[in-house]
C-alpha cells in the first residue's frame, strides 16, 4: 500500500528517514491533494537503477541482434589477428 503523506510532513525530517528506513516502498509527498515530491531510500533508488540499467541494456542486445550486429567468438579472433598481424 503506497506511504501518501502531506507536503509539510518534510518539516519533520527524522520522520521521513524514518519512514525511509523502515519501508522499501516509495513515500509520496501531496500537495494540494496532488503527488508532488516522492522520496526512496537510497538503497531501493541504487537498486532501481542498477535494475533499469541491466534492462536498457538488455534491449539494446536485442536490438542489435535483429539488426544482426552479432558476432560469433570466431569471427572477432580472426578480425583481431587480422588487425594486428597475429595469422599464422
Amino acid at each position: 500500500m503506497p506511504n501518501i503523506k502531506p507536503i509539510s510532513y518534510l518539516r519533520n525530517t527524522k520522520e521521513v528517514l524514518k519512514l525511509c528506513d523502515k519501508s522499501s516502498e516509495a513515500i509520496y509527498l501531496t500537495k494540494n491533494g496532488y503527488k508532488a515530491i516522492t522520496v526512496v531510500n537510497s538503497e531501493k533508488y541504487d537498486r532501481d537503477m542498477l535494475l533499469l540499467d541491466f534492462y536498457k541494456k538488455m534491449f539494446e542486445a536485442s536490438q542489435d541482434k535483429l539488426e544482426g550486429k552479432v558476432f560469433t567468438a570466431e569471427e572477432v579472433f580472426k578480425e583481431i589477428e587480422k588487425k594486428y598481424g597475429l595469422q599464422d
